[in-house]
């Protein structure tokens, strides 16, 4: 699926935890050298392989989508929008409700922008 897709990873790990009955698989890693995905071991052996494949299908969408780096850039930009807002709080800078909203209209723009370009399929 990686060479059909097109998709790279450094490895496909599995994660053995006999205390925890848990079916799970998750993509770690933004850039290709240092990613890895992992599946449980009670995926491995409690699931089909059309449903094995189904599941890593799906953490593979999670790489060719981006959905790691928009995570880890637009997410922070709305933490460092957060400290702003309460800086200026803080700072006692008044703005007029009206610029607030634009601002984060504006933002929410932005965002809507940066991820719909990271998602087209």
């Amino acid at each position: 699926m990686l060479k059909k897709g097109n998709l790279k990873c450094r490895d496909i790990l599995l994660v053995k935890d006999k205390k925890w009955k848990n079916a799970n698989a998750m993509v770690v890693g933004i850039f290709s050298r240092f990613r890895f995905l992992y599946l449980t071991d009670y995926l491995i052996e409690n699931f089909s392989m059309d449903e094995t494949e189904t599941i890593i299908a799906h953490e593979l969408g999670h790489i060719k989508h981006k959905h790691l780096f928009v995570l880890f850039s637009v997410i922070p930009a709305g933490v460092w929008i957060g400290i702003l807002l309460f800086f200026i709080h803080y700072l006692n800078i008044s703005f007029d409700p009206w610029e607030i909203i634009v601002m984060v209209t504006i933002f929410g723009m932005i965002n809507s922008v940066i991820q719909s370009s990271f998602q087209k399929i």
